[in-house]
Order: C-alpha cells, then structure tokens, then sequence
C-alpha cells in the first residue's frame, strides 16, 4: 500500500464509518501527515526559481525544511 492508497482510504472512512469528533479529528491529522509524504512538484515564483509548493519556502532538497512536503524537481 502506498501514501495514495492511505489517503483514499481516510477520505472514504470520514464519509461513511461512524467515527466520533474526536477519531474524525485524528483521521483528518493522519490525512495531513499522509498527503505531506506524496510528493509534489516544485515551482517556481517571483523571488526564487525553486519553491515549495505548499509554503513557498526556497528548496533544494527531498523535503521542504519549513513545512516537511516531500518534492520532487520533474527532471
């Protein structure tokens, strides 16, 4: 199973399994965690040619050192 696979399967529980507030909750912080772990691409903006896409942060590495996003550099 990969970080997709665990996403899916969160977004489908918080639909239809009778989870509490609180266990939604925890779910919903898992779900955060998971989707930091898919990569995503790194853009470009107006003050750096390499850039988180989630905080904008400058970037040289597999993970955003500000926010944790893993990356990847589409080359």
């Amino acid at each position: 199973m990969n970080f997709t696979d665990s996403k899916r399967i969160i977004e489908t529980g918080l639909v239809w399994a009778g989870w509490n507030d609180e266990q939604k909750e925890g779910m919903i912080k898992a779900m955060e965690a998971v989707n930091k772990q898919i990569p995503r691409k790194v853009i470009k903006t107006e003050k750096c040619s390499q850039a988180c896409p989630d905080c904008l942060q400058p970037v040289n590495g597999k993970y955003c050192t500000l926010c944790g996003q893993a990356l990847y550099y589409g080359y």
